[in-house]
């Protein structure tokens, strides 16, 4: 880890953000940029947040450990996301593990500093809530992803499970929305997917058709 002192540099990264109105006088004394090595450790979950910092550059991998030790990615954070603002505003620890994917830099606001004077800027918490705006909307982008592709493979399973020798699906797609949990909606999205990449058609109407089984086999044991 480095630390960056230097006033220009760091007007110059602030500039990069839109951010250089925050860098009076008093916070510009404190602020600092500060880079990582790939593998260095930025945040650790449990401890005190002591800066508010912005992602300048690079990428950093943000995780949590359960009880028995297991391992799991919550995101990989590019520019210009900021850590520590849930911190500051709900006034917790810090909720995940932070380490550096690659070279990477933050501009960092001591948290004495964001409490004494950028709580008082309007610019300041417009930074932190278009961040936030960003982070639910990843978030709930991937959240979607996920559910999306549960669905599918489920989906597929049901396909392979009610169709006769010929790949004609013997029941309806309400039947098969009811009995997979989803809206009917839903279930001519993912029906619609399947038939534009070939693993199904629609026949005689309403009619389902398995037309590439080994396709359909390979969505429904997919894992990734």
């Amino acid at each position: 880890m480095r630390t960056d002192c230097n006033p220009e540099h760091i007007r110059k990264a602030a500039a990069s953000l839109d951010a250089e109105t925050l860098l009076t006088p008093e916070v510009l004394r404190n602020t600092r940029i500060i880079s990582y090595d790939p593998g260095e450790t930025v945040m650790s979950s449990g401890e005190a947040v002591t800066s508010v910092s912005v992602l300048l550059r690079g990428s950093l991998r943000i995780y949590s450990i359960s009880e028995n030790g297991k391992l799991a990615t919550v995101a990989v954070a590019n520019p210009p996301q900021m850590f520590g603002d849930i911190e500051f505003l709900k006034g917790y620890e810090t909720l995940h593990y932070v380490v550096a994917e690659t070279r990477a830099a933050t501009l960092s606001f001591s948290l004495s500093d964001v409490r004494a004077y950028l709580s008082e800027q309007v610019a300041f918490y417009r930074l932190i809530c278009n961040n936030l705006i960003e982070k639910l909307y990843s978030t709930s982008s991937n959240y979607s992803k996920v559910l999306l592709y549960n669905t599918r493979k489920l989906l597929a399973r049901q396909l392979l499970q009610h169709c006769d020798s010929e790949g004609v699906v013997l029941c309806k797609s309400k039947d098969l929305a009811e009995h997979l949990g989803v809206t009917p909606r839903h279930i001519s999205r993912l029906i619609t997917e399947l038939e534009r990449q070939g693993a199904i058609s629609r026949v005689c109407g309403r009619r389902l058709q398995v037309t590439d089984r080994l396709l359909l086999s390979q969505y429904a044991k997919d894992t990734e």
